[in-house]
C-alpha cells in the first residue's frame, strides 16, 4: 500500500492534469489550480456527470457560485474561496444522492415518530426490504404496535 505522501502525490497530480485538460494557461494564472480543480468539480455536481474531453468551453468567468451569504445569493468565481465553492458542491452532491422515500417507508416513519422512544429510529428501503437502526431493547413493543399500526398504503 502506498504511503500517505505517494497518495497526496498522485492526487495533486491528478489535480493538474485535470486543470490543464479543462482550463487555459491564463485561467491557471488568474485563479489557479486549487480554485479550478473545486470550480471543476462544482461544474461536474451540476451536470451530474464527469466532464468529458475535449470538452465544450466552460465560461469560468460567468460561473457563479451558491454562498449562505446575507449580502448575495451567489458570487462570481473570482469572489468565491475554494471553501465555498466546496460547500457548494456538497450540497448538489448531497442532495443528489438521496433518494425520495416510498410511500411504505414513509408510512413507517410517521407511525414511529409517533412514539417519543421511538424518534431516532433510521428506516431505510432497498429491494422491497426494510431496514431499522436505532431501535431501544426497551421500546421492542411500542416499536411492534407501531409497525402494526402503521398505514401502509
Amino acid at each position: 500500500m502506498p504511503s500517505t505522501a505517494a497518495r497526496r502525490r498522485v492526487r495533486t497530480a491528478n489535480r493538474y492534469v485535470r486543470v490543464a485538460k479543462f482550463a487555459s494557461p491564463r485561467d491557471e494564472e488568474l485563479y489557479g489550480v486549487a480554485k479550478l480543480d473545486a470550480a471543476l468539480g462544482f461544474v461536474e455536481a451540476k451536470l451530474g456527470t464527469k466532464l468529458e474531453h475535449p470538452p465544450l468551453p466552460i465560461a469560468l468567468d460567468r460561473l457563479r457560485i451558491p454562498v449562505d451569504n446575507a449580502e448575495t445569493a451567489t458570487k462570481s468565481l473570482d469572489h468565491a474561496s475554494v471553501a465555498e465553492i466546496r460547500k457548494a458542491t456538497g450540497k448538489l452532491t448531497s442532495a443528489s444522492r438521496k433518494k425520495p422515500k416510498t410511500a411504505a417507508s414513509a408510512a413507517v416513519e410517521k407511525s414511529l415518530a409517533r412514539v417519543s422512544s421511538l424518534k431516532d429510529v433510521r428506516v431505510s428501503e432497498r429491494n422491497g426490504i426494510l431496514s431499522f437502526v436505532g431501535v431501544p431493547l426497551g421500546a421492542l413493543d411500542g416499536f411492534a404496535r407501531a409497525l402494526i399500526n402503521a398505514k401502509i398504503p
